[in-house]
């Protein structure tokens, strides 16, 4: 399943508004399985998270090597290693935190922690681009350049984006490689 980084952050929110919301109204935990068997969704989504199958995107080009957590489109706290698992100081993040309220008669707890999930901010278009060249650098040799720029294209982000976040001969030789390639 191909997402931008807008469908990822939308479908996001809405799963998780729709797992506190169901919490609440039935008063015991709501997983991330049953929003996608009780909305009929088949698709095949990555951990059965948007913005993991979001950044799952870019892992295929690499061949895996690279954590995915670095192409995330939510940022998941302050630290810049924080993730959905860890806060980035060896203890527990938000995710982490919402499965533990599982435990006992935790489910008020579970409801807050699935409503500031949802809104948890986004990262800058920027941080994801830069961390996607960068691993592209790294895996040169591995890399195909169509599928690089397809990746970013499809992903949402755009020529502009790539300006702002990589300057301006990064984002000329993806316009003129985008436009003879037929992908702009």
């Amino acid at each position: 399943m191909k997402l931008t980084k807008e469908q990822a952050i939308t479908n996001h929110r809405k799963l998780w508004n729709w797992i506190a919301d169901k919490t609440e109204e039935r008063g015991a935990k709501v997983k991330k399985e049953n929003y996608f068997r009780e909305n009929g969704i088949t698709d095949d989504v990555f951990s059965l998270c948007y913005c993991c199958e979001f950044a799952f995107q870019f892992m295929y080009l690499s061949h895996y090597t690279t954590k995915k957590c670095v192409f995330c489109p939510i940022k998941w706290g302050s630290n810049a290693n924080a993730r959905c698992s860890n806060d980035g100081k060896n203890s527990l993040g938000i995710y982490s935190k919402w499965i533990a309220s599982s435990i006992g008669n935790a489910f008020n707890s579970s409801v807050q922690l699935a409503r500031e999930i949802a809104y948890l901010p986004e990262k800058p278009n920027s941080e994801i681009i830069r961390a996607a060249f960068k691993d592209a650098e790294k895996h040169f040799d591995a890399i195909d350049e169509l599928d690089f720029y397809t990746m970013l294209v499809d992903c949402g982000f755009t020529v502009d984006d790539v300006r702002e976040s990589m300057g301006d001969e990064a984002a000329d030789h993806m316009q003129q490689f985008c436009k003879e390639h037929g992908l702009i």
